[in-house]
């Protein structure tokens, strides 16, 4: 694939809707997952060392601390790097489609 077909697949409508569904994705985990500012220290490692499966999801993927996990910022930032791809590709023919418009009569 090329560095131009690598672009539009970037900022094909489809990728912005699976960077967003990703990241509301993490924005209800926030709200399902035991979050260790809530629990404090000394609660959430009782249950981070409860069972296996606690471990790795609050500690090995982060999520514990989601806001200020690595998955978390990488989707937010893949979120802004979009967007800013976005408004670059289709700022352009925005530009050229108002240039030829004929102004409105008022």
């Amino acid at each position: 694939m090329t560095m131009r077909g690598a672009f539009r697949a970037f900022v094909a409508p489809r990728t912005t809707v699976a960077i967003l569904a990703a990241l509301a994705l993490l924005l209800l985990l926030l709200v399902a997952v035991p979050q260790e500012r809530l629990l404090g220290p000394e609660e959430f490692a009782r249950l981070a060392l409860a069972s296996r499966w606690n471990r790795f999801v609050l500690v090995r993927l982060g999520l514990g601390s989601l806001p200020t996990s690595p998955l978390f910022l990488g989707v937010l930032g893949l979120f802004f790097a979009n967007l800013a791809a976005v408004l670059a590709a289709r700022a352009g023919p925005t530009l050229r489609r108002l240039a030829a418009r004929e102004p409105s009569e008022r």
